[in-house]
């Protein structure tokens, strides 16, 4: 179940004065001031907020953050009040209830805890909200150093927990109380340097512990004892010396299974002195050690079955060793200076694997002992001797004394095979000879390999292959040719090879296939031709392949596929198309493919001409499910034809990501009616814009589970975009240009339970307000980090989203009312006082005034002494100078006098004085608005002064020119500015000259509407 947002609520006292109570301790000094400022907002409810908050809620929130102290991070409110008896529990932090400030859930599995690589320092905190079904928990690449008690209790049900690559240093007693089910635990890589079982000791049903990459030294013996159901232990790139410490460690341990010690500083086994006894391991991992010498004479392992010993700069064994080990069946010695003599007389009749490579000497150097001891080895059946520096006659003597199903001899230099060097391994079922330098291979090479399955050639230097080079190998069924310099492919090479059903020849620069390349391997399951050279498909190239399931032709240069190019595939499940250079698709091209599933057209350059013979080229792929249309590159986009996925009924999953924004101009998505997954990310803009939203773009997808709009740059999306995702459970938009999330964004969105808006500017904004109290309340739909989201406004750069508090956007209406009425008693009761001790002196008033009102003078026309006041910054004087004042003196038929401020303001007045003057002897002041304009304190002086005038003359002289486009928000300070916009009463400097003849004619129309009674009028121009 998810967090109980009531529960978590009261957990407080529950009346409204015990939480005031409860406030008044934690911040005495500042409740007072908490309830005039949320009066005072709620008076002032009614005023615009125009994108963003005012300085008030900026500086009442940074006084919240002072007074809470250090209560902040993931940290919100699961309720709001908005009666005005409980104003003050408005304060009070709570928990949030679903969207964690440092993890998220898995979408597609919610009882999995993501908190990697989230900077956390406080574990307890960054967890202390995540559900108690919570069953995996990945912790790692953090920043934790100490794992407090009690830090996990509140995750009964927790199986797996991964803590690596952290700072842990210490685990305390209690620090995985309550983890009763924990069954695999990873402490890699953190700073232990000691393990103390009894901070493990509740794990009683732990499986695996991994506490490699730490700085042990040394274990404690008896404790571990009470793991009855430990099987797997990783101690491996520590500080460890002694392998019998570390035994007696875990000797009591009944299910020990796999202990890894690789990479330690491990110099000696078992002594005679302190004999250890491991019944049920099965496998030991001593690589990377400094072991010079095999003795497991005093170590009883007699369930051992696999033995690890690489690189251990080992040059002896004492051949007693293997007493101790009778169920051994795999020993790796590679990388040792260890002659394989040394092994004469070891007791390994059950060994079926043997590694030694890179061992020096080299097995080439006595081909009779290698003999000899091979055969003390009877159940001996896979040999790995990479890098062997074994030639011909040696491969057969080895052949002879052994019955080997697998031979690894990767990495040995081995030219030419062409003998019958191989001939003697005749129950061979899987041989390796890749990176051998092969050049040459003759018929004659596997004539005895009647039981190969596996072939692997990879990485050779293979540049032609014979006729009926492989048909010996009747049992062929997976052969790898890859990376080899086969330019063309020899078909009568695979003569014979009925059963082969994998075959690989990536990287190889094959030029050209024709429909005699596959001839004699018609059974083909998988054919996989990625990263070569071929630049067109041939009609009926795989005509004859009507086994094939999968086909990769991925990375070549392919331009076009020819008409019936996959004619015969009928049984073709999955083909890769990406990285070539496809630019057109026909309608016919796919139609064979009758029962393909999964199709990847990605990286090609199918949009850039916009030569599709058909608009409609998946017509025929009636059963497939997956499609990938991504990363088309493009010089000159075009749009895709509206009809791209007609046919497609039965399409799941569709990814369109990293495309430009032209892509979707005019893409219908209506055929898909199936769809359920769709991928639209990282979608670029060019000349064209960015992408367009509507509701007729995503008709049709009434089953989509999952949309993906990362990284695309949404802004503000209409609110009908989402109307029919009735059944959208994932929806993320992270990494995008979103200021608001509109109540009608989401009010269709019934399924929903992920949505992911990570790394947004969201506004700090009234419009904000149902979000922010949604993404609080919810107890169905994710909001993964929601506590580290930020929000935005004028001079706001970072406040917490989730802890802005927006209470005063709600209309409280029991406020107003309260007001109200207490006003009209109020006046009721002062007005009946007056009445009754001052009637004779309130009527004697009302007859004086009224007399003065009929007997006053009409005011006279005032004569202005200037048409207009100009204010600018002393960033735009230039283009005054040079643009305004030129039109308005000289090139006007009506002229105006400059009066420029250095020149005609009252030298010693003080500069405000010279202002109000200006303003009072101007007809009209002109504003000159920029974005300096508007950080310029003078300049908003200025503007207030001159509205001024609208309250004592009714007369509004503003005239507004905008030089550069300024964004609403800026103008939240200026709101007659902001009035002048929305009544669109303003002009805007045109950049193109065409548009600057009109621009000139306007501004004189607004000048001349109050035309000045003298002959020439002057202009007063200010300087801020």
């Amino acid at each position: 179940m998810l967090l109980d947002c009531q529960d978590q609520i009261w957990k407080t006292p529950r009346s409204g004065l015990a939480v005031s109570r409860r406030l008044d301790q934690k911040i005495p000094d500042q409740r007072v001031t908490y309830h005039k400022d949320k009066a005072q907002w709620m008076l002032e409810v009614s005023l615009p907020v125009i994108h963003g908050v005012n300085r008030d809620l900026v500086l009442l929130q940074q006084q919240k953050k002072k007074a809470e102290g250090g209560m902040k991070g993931s940290h919100t409110w699961c309720h709001r009040l908005t009666s005005w008896s409980f104003l003050l529990a408005l304060w009070v932090p709570l928990l949030d209830c679903y969207g964690y400030s440092k993890c998220l859930l898995a979408d597609k599995n919610p009882n999995y805890a993501d908190c990697v690589g989230n900077e956390i320092a406080n574990l307890t905190t960054a967890i202390q909200n995540l559900p108690n079904r919570t069953q995996w928990l990945n912790a790692s690449q953090n920043m934790v150093i100490i794992l407090e008690a009690g830090t996990f209790a509140h995750l009964p049900g927790l199986q797996e927990l991964r803590l690596s690559r952290n700072r842990i240093e210490n685990l305390e007693d209690g620090t995985f109380r309550g983890l009763g089910n924990l069954s695999f635990l990873d402490l890699s890589f953190n700073q232990l340097s000691y393990l103390a079982p009894s901070a493990l000791i509740e794990l009683q049903v732990l499986h695996v512990l991994d506490v490699s990459g730490n700085n042990l030294a040394h274990l404690q013996v008896w404790p571990w004892r009470s793991f009855l159901w430990l099987w797997k232990v990783g101690l491996s790139l520590n500080a460890l010396t002694d392998f019998g410490v570390v035994a007696r460690a875990f000797q009591g341990l009944p299910s020990l299974r796999d202990l890894d010690l690789s990479t330690n500083r491990i110099s000696h086994l078992c002594s005679k002195e302190n004999p250890v006894s491991l019944p049920a391991l099965q496998h030991l991992n001593l690589r990377g050690n400094v072991l010079s010498v095999l003795d497991l004479t005093y170590c009883s392992l007699p369930g051992l079955q696999s033995l690890n010993l690489t690189r251990n700069d080992m040059s002896e064994v004492n051949v007693s060793s293997f007493l101790s080990t009778p169920s051994l069946m795999e020993v790796i010695f590679d990388e040792n200076t260890l002659n394989i003599s040394q092994l004469l007389g070891s007791p390994l009749s059950n060994l079926t694997a043997l590694h030694w490579s890179s061992m020096r000497p080299a097995l080439h150097q006595d081909s009779f002992m290698v003999c000899q001891v091979f055969q003390t080895m009877p159940r001996l059946t896979l040999l790995d001797i990479k890098h062997s520096k074994l030639s011909g006659p040696h491969l057969e003597v080895i052949g002879n004394c052994t019955n080997l199903t697998t031979l690894y001899l990767s990495t040995s230099p081995i030219v030419r095979l062409k003998q019958k060097e191989l001939q003697p391994f005749r129950s061979l079922k899987t041989l390796f000879l890749n990176k051998c330098k092969l050049k040459e291979l003759r018929n004659s090479t596997w004539a005895t390999l009647v039981f190969l399955r596996t072939l692997i050639l990879e990485r050779n230097q293979l540049a032609r292959l014979e006729d009926r080079l492989f048909q010996p190998l009747k049992n062929l069924h997976y052969l790898d040719l890859s990376k080899n310099y086969l330019t063309f492919l020899n078909h009568l090479a695979f003569y014979g090879q009925q059963n082969l059903r994998y075959l690989r020849f990536k990287g190889c620069k094959i030029t050209t296939l024709t429909r005699d390349t596959f001839h004699y391997i018609r059974r083909l399951e998988l054919l996989d031709v990625e990263d070569n050279s071929l630049s067109f498909i041939k009609a009926y190239t795989f005509s004859k392949l009507k086994c094939l399931k999968t086909l990769l032709l991925s990375g070549n240069r392919i331009l076009t596929i020819q008409k019936n190019g996959f004619q015969g595939l009928s049984s073709l499940y999955h083909l890769t198309l990406s990285r070539n250079s496809i630019y057109k698709l026909s309608q016919d091209t796919f139609q064979p493919l009758k029962s393909l599933f999964s199709l990847d057209l990605s990286k090609n350059q199918l949009m850039t001409y916009n030569k599709f013979q058909s608009p409609n080229p998946f017509l025929h792929l009636k059963f497939l499910r997956e499609l990938d249309l991504s990363s088309q590159m493009q010089t000159d986009p075009r749009n895709a034809p509206s009809r791209l996925f007609e046919g497609l009924k039965k399409l799941k999953k569709l990814h369109l990501n990293n495309n430009p924004s032209i892509f979707f101009h005019n893409l219908s998505f209506d055929p898909l009616t199936t769809l359920s997954e769709l991928d639209i990310s990282n979608i670029y803009t060019k000349r064209e814009g960015s992408l367009h939203f509507g509701p007729e773009m995503f008709k049709g997808l009434g089953q989509l589970r999952c949309l993906n709009l990362d990284n695309s740059e949404v802004k503000d999306p209409p609110e009908d975009t989402f109307v029919h995702l009735t059944s959208l459970e994932t929806l993320s938009l992270r990494y995008n240009g979103l200021r608001n999330i509109s109540k009608n964004l989401m009010k269709n969105l019934f399924s929903l339970n992920y949505f992911d808006i990570y790394l947004n500017p969201l506004l700090c904004s009234c419009e904000n307000y149902w979000f922010q109290n949604w993404s609080i309340f919810n107890q169905q739909v994710q909001i993964p980090l929601l506590g580290t989201y930020n929000c935005f406004g004028p001079g706001v750069t970072d406040i917490n989203f989730t802890e802005l508090d927006m209470t005063f956007c709600v209309f409280d209406i029991g406020l107003p009312l309260f007001i109200s009425t207490f006003l009209l008693t109020t006046l009721t009761l002062v007005t009946s006082l007056l009445a009754s001790k001052l009637r004779w002196t309130l009527r004697f008033g009302y007859y004086m005034l009224r007399a003065w009102w009929w007997g006053k003078p009409q005011r006279e026309n005032k004569v202005y002494q200037y048409d207009a006041f100009v204010s600018c910054c002393s960033e735009d004087e230039n283009w005054v100078v040079e643009k305004l004042l030129p039109h308005l003196e000289k090139q006007s038929p009506r002229r105006y006098k400059l009066c420029f401020s250095h020149r005609d303001f009252i030298p010693g007045h003080i500069y405000i004085d010279n202002v109000q003057n200006a303003i009072a002897n101007s007809r009209k002041t002109l504003c000159i608005v920029s974005n300096r304009y508007l950080m310029s304190e003078w300049c908003q002086m200025e503007v207030e002064l001159a509205s001024s005038r609208i309250f004592y003359q009714q007369d509004d002289v503003l005239i507004v020119v905008f030089l550069e486009e300024i964004p609403n928000y800026r103008l939240s300070a200026y709101h007659r500015l902001r009035k002048l916009m929305r009544k669109n009463t303003y002009l805007s400097w045109p950049e193109e000259p065409a548009g600057q003849p009109l621009f000139w004619e306007k501004l004189k129309n607004l000048l001349d509407m109050a035309q000045s009674k003298e002959d020439i009028a002057q202009l007063c121009i200010t300087r801020a």
